[in-house]
């Protein structure tokens, strides 16, 4: 094979003892250097470990290639799958934590012939409950606030149980949410328990399965002498009206 490119090749067959005996090829065709160039990851994504993505490239006039990984600049390549014709394929993504990650696509059948994506970041999903604290009593129909932090998670569902994670009820819609918000407002339900749990389900797209509970809380009706929130005015009527000397007004906490 010649090896300067060209895109107007033709091929000239004659014989050596009378080259007035000759054909040539009906149409020109092309003789090119082969390419490679990854496509995704780009470089500066955040992947949670054991995500499911699909790396993707681009080739040319390469039958086969195969897929490398390396966890850092100083880490041997790893090879992931050989044998792929095809310029995509779903790939694990490793337990490891780095913020140098690479991925290397070679042609098989020249080592020469490589490319490899910019370094991305690999970390353990982790979702942390901040509210409801533990022990904390909510009042039944009370509207509040479950709040979370996370890392490594890009879509939640949130759920409750009022018996202690025997049965599940989602909160919200079943379309999952943006992690990032870190809160949802939460009408509390109409039932007393003392053993309330919060459940926060990691749904990224192709995510390791991954959820963390809160800790155990109270719904009531009636919360604690001490807690501040407990303090509930009630209007009275006072007769007769307007009063006539001193009035004594008399309350007990119950």
């Amino acid at each position: 094979t010649p090896a300067a490119p060209s895109k107007e090749m033709l091929v000239r067959i004659y014989s050596t003892s009378d080259q007035s005996v000759a054909d040539t090829s009906m149409a020109v065709f092309e003789i090119g250097a082969p390419t490679l160039a990854v496509t995704y990851p780009a470089g500066g994504e955040r992947f949670s470990q054991q995500r499911k993505i699909t790396l993707t490239w681009n080739k040319s006039l390469i039958e086969s290639v195969a897929i490398d990984f390396r966890a850092n600049n100083g880490a041997e390549w790893q090879t992931q799958q050989t044998g792929l014709t095809s310029t995509n394929y779903e790939w694990t993504v490793p337990t490891v934590t780095t913020s140098e990650a690479m991925i290397r696509v070679r042609d098989e059948s020249n080592n020469q012939v490589i490319a490899q994506s910019q370094p991305f970041v690999i970390g353990a999903a982790i979702i942390n409950v901040m509210e409801p604290t533990p022990g904390v009593e909510w009042l039944i129909n009370s509207s509040k606030t479950i709040r979370w932090n996370s890392d490594f998670v890009e879509k939640v569902n949130l759920y409750y149980s009022l018996n202690d994670g025997v049965d599940w009820t989602r909160i919200g819609s079943p379309v999952p949410i943006d992690a990032a918000s870190g809160s949802l407002q939460w009408t509390v339900p109409n039932a007393h328990t003392t053993t309330a749990v919060i459940r926060i389900v990691n749904r990224t797209t192709s995510a390791a399965e991954y959820e963390v509970l809160s800790p155990r809380f109270t719904i009531t009706n009636v919360l604690s002498v001490g807690d501040e929130s407990a303090i509930v005015a009630s209007a009275f009527s006072l007769v007769p009206q307007p009063a006539n000397e001193q009035v004594t007004i008399h309350y007990a906490l119950q």
